[in-house]
């Protein structure tokens, strides 16, 4: 598994590149944490295994000050400085097929609102990748694909995420059936 890494001041991102050999094929995850953490890990044991290159990005390095802001920041920081043309990802420049995945009780992360703002974008610009968008109720911030969060917490993921995330409390079944249609839907992408 060759890796490469990304940093802030060199690249505009901190992350890690991360090679399972499929060469059309590169799936983004966006990491809260260092792309090196368990999640991050998990993600990319989950990825390569199945010869799929992940592109593990997030904020900042660990231990920054710049994780884990609360959603309500984000929203006063977004408010107080509206984002300029050059502050957008150009997701009109991606080629190929874009997946674009969110659940709408993510309380860590605006990102159904991220989501609607890339496919708004995408009307607005010429473009010539495929878009899917996967917009679930239930699913907190790890819409992530089953077999990740298994690697990641491998007993007890039923118990543990409503404890970790308030939003999954009660909503168990429907945030696991979110994480098995995010990952039969990866998948079908990747064959």
């Amino acid at each position: 598994m060759k890796e490469k890494s990304f940093e802030i001041e060199k690249d505009g991102f901190y992350g890690y590149l991360y090679s399972g050999e499929k060469k059309n094929l590169v799936v983004i995850l966006y990491v809260d944490d260092d792309p090196k953490s368990m999640i991050g890990k998990g993600a990319v044991k989950w990825f390569v295994s199945r010869k799929i290159n992940l592109l593990a990005m997030s904020p900042a390095p660990k231990n920054t000050g710049l994780k884990n802001i609360p959603i309500d920041h984000i929203e006063e920081a977004e408010k107080r400085h509206p984002l300029q043309e050059e502050e957008f990802i150009k997701v009109e420049n991606i080629q190929g097929h874009l997946l674009l995945i969110g659940a709408r009780d993510d309380a860590m992360w605006p990102t159904v609102k991220y989501i609607r703002r890339m496919l708004a974008r995408l009307e607005e610009h010429p473009h010539s990748c495929s878009v899917e968008s996967m917009i679930f109720d239930h699913g907190t911030h790890y819409v992530l694909p089953e077999g990740i969060v298994k690697k990641i917490l491998p007993i007890g993921v039923d118990f543990l995420l409503p404890k970790m995330f308030r939003e999954a409390k009660g909503y168990t079944r429907e945030c696991r059936e979110s994480r098995i249609a995010i990952e039969k839907k990866v998948l079908e992408l990747c064959k």
